[in-house]
């Protein structure tokens, strides 16, 4: 067991020195042979030709066949047999509601990605104007911030200050509900002793009245008998009336005093009672001052919370978050990234966005030649795609086919006037551009960067012309001047494509990295334009360099050096 366990340390040290040693090996290599960078600067405003120019062979035309597309619907049919077409003119449209719809939400994303860039090149513009802080100092409250503390601290207090007043209001309120119970049941209680001297005083009338006895209440208004006459009519009967006249007395006077008894401990009990509603409207009054202070202290804790509130949406605007040095350094860096990958995506979604405005051109199928509707012919046969359903002759018309690439093709408009230099004859001609295609082809040595396109120019006057002819077709510049002369003008092979995006390996701060870049046009196959990605004041190494990987140590070098490589 020893053994094994030191042989499993031996092991354990083998493979850390070899990985150990592959990790320093890999590290030395990337600080050892400096790659070397060149500056774009020697590619700014160089390039000024403003005309494509594209090179094909020419071919018969004879006709066009268009054949109905069964996956969408046919809206209306322009021509009738017999008609004369020129190039460009509309011979049959299809809905096209879907692909609007499709177009319209393209371009409201564009507009949404437009606002991003803009909102986020306005927060890299603040945090360039932001002044960091150390990393031990604390962060500087806002205006805002600090009314809202001191505003929470006194709704602490309010609340604190509001804790004896409720006690004692639920006190004084217990004190009531106590008072009033006593109340109600010594009302109970002198009310029963109020029916037993009720039926005390009747049973003591009726002993008057049995003996016709004459009481006080019964004497004329202008004598009234006495206590003392009463009296004595009573001593004047016999023994036995006598007898009953101290048992009817005797409980009358016994339920009177019950009665007074029970008055007075109403009384008391009701004095008790008021002084207990007395107290608890005090206890109230003090509650509702206090309770008033804290609805005042929670609508200044409300106020402050929707000026910190608004306060954080506007920052969310235009931030004006604290860094510290390495936070402030770390957030511009995200943020031109943001800012890169942010143009990289408005650059695709326009070129993407002009794909499906071409979507929506092929709604309308063109005539590609000047010439004549020689058929027409609409039934379930043609319909279902099997054959033409229309046929546009052109007989002894002659058109050129070339390639170009994907970004010039963006520019190309059906009907564009062009000029065709062909070198058998060594004559120039008109022409029009009469189909774009939709399907790239092999672009030969440089597949891997661009996409091409066949596009057909259909060419005048072209009686001399014959059928393999070599031809250039040269269109008119789209860029003004002042655009050329700030245009960077790369060579192909200083970029990559990746995922359809193009990269350059840039220098940033004397290592490599890979930079995404938005491109236009390609000119000739060799040289590509650069929207966006790197400036004139940047540097960028040789891509296809084997050394050329990122984090690789780099250093200037003058553009000679390059000639080598391409």
């Amino acid at each position: 067991m020893k053994k094994l366990i030191i042989s499993l340390i031996i092991i354990f040290i083998i493979i850390g020195l070899g990985v150990g040693g592959a990790y320093w090996y890999r590290s030395n290599k990337k600080n050892t042979n400096p790659v070397n960078v060149y500056s774009v600067a020697n590619w700014v405003g160089n390039y000024y030709e403003n005309e494509q120019s594209m090179s094909g062979n020419v071919v018969v035309s004879d006709e066009q066949n268009i054949y109905i597309d069964t996956e969408r619907q046919v809206k209306e049919i322009y021509a009738s047999p017999g008609d004369s077409v020129s190039v460009g003119d509309v011979i049959l449209e299809y809905d096209n509601t879907q692909d609007v719809l499709r177009l319209n939400t393209m371009k409201a994303n564009l507009e949404v990605a437009n606002t991003n860039l803009r909102l986020a090149n306005n927060q890299l513009a603040k945090l360039n104007n932001t002044t960091p802080i150390g990393d031990d100092e604390e962060i500087p409250k806002t205006e805002a911030e600090i009314k809202l503390e001191e505003a929470e601290k006194a709704l602490d207090e309010a609340n604190e200050n509001l804790i004896a007043p409720s006690v004692e209001l639920q006190e004084s309120n217990e004190a009531v509900q106590e008072a009033e119970e006593v109340k109600e049941n010594k009302q109970k209680l002198l009310d029963e002793a109020a029916k037993v001297k009720a039926e005390a005083e009747k049973d003591l009338d009726d002993f008057y009245k049995k003996y016709s006895i004459a009481t006080m209440t019964d004497a004329p208004d202008a004598k009234p008998r006495s206590e003392e006459d009463i009296k004595n009519d009573i001593h004047g009967l016999d023994k036995e009336a006598n007898i009953e006249y101290g048992d009817v007395h005797g409980r009358y006077s016994s339920a009177i005093e019950a009665y007074n008894s029970k008055q007075d401990e109403y009384n008391k009990a009701n004095d008790d009672y008021n002084n207990a509603v007395k107290n608890h409207t005090v206890k109230e009054a003090a509650f509702n001052e206090a309770q008033k202070k804290v609805d005042e202290a929670q609508k200044v804790v409300d106020e402050a919370t929707e000026a910190v509130s608004k306060e954080y949406e506007e920052q969310m605007e235009n931030p004006t978050i604290v860094y510290t040095k390495s936070e402030l350094e770390r957030a511009i860096r995200n943020k031109n990234e943001e800012i890169r990958d942010l143009k990289l995506s408005i650059e695709n979604q326009k070129l993407a966005i002009k794909k499906q405005e071409r979507a929506v051109e092929k709604s309308k199928v063109l005539s590609e030649y000047d010439g004549v509707i020689r058929f027409m012919e609409v039934n379930d046969e043609t319909m279902s795609g099997v054959s033409p359903a229309i046929i546009v002759s052109a007989s002894g018309t002659y058109s050129a086919v070339v390639n170009v690439d994907e970004f010039s093709l963006s520019e190309m408009q059906i009907g564009e006037e062009v000029s065709v230099l062909s070198y058998d004859t060594g004559n120039t001609y008109y022409g029009k551009v009469s189909k774009l295609s939709e399907n790239p082809q092999d672009s030969g040595s440089y597949e891997t960067i661009s996409s091409v396109y066949p596009v057909t120019v259909v060419i005048e006057d072209s009686d001399d012309l014959s059928e393999g002819n070599w031809v250039e077709v040269t269109t008119l510049g789209h860029t003004s001047t002042d655009e050329l002369q700030n245009q960077i003008v790369i060579p192909l092979s200083l970029c990559k494509k990746e995922n359809n995006s193009y990269y350059v390996m840039k220098s940033v701060d004397g290592r490599l990295k890979k930079q995404y870049i938005s491109t236009g046009k390609i000119y000739f196959g060799q040289m590509i334009v650069v929207k966006s990605g790197i400036t004139a004041a940047d540097s960028i190494a040789f891509p296809y360099d084997k050394e050329a990987v990122e984090g690789k140590i780099c250093k200037d070098a003058d553009l000679s050096d390059l000639y080598d490589y391409y």
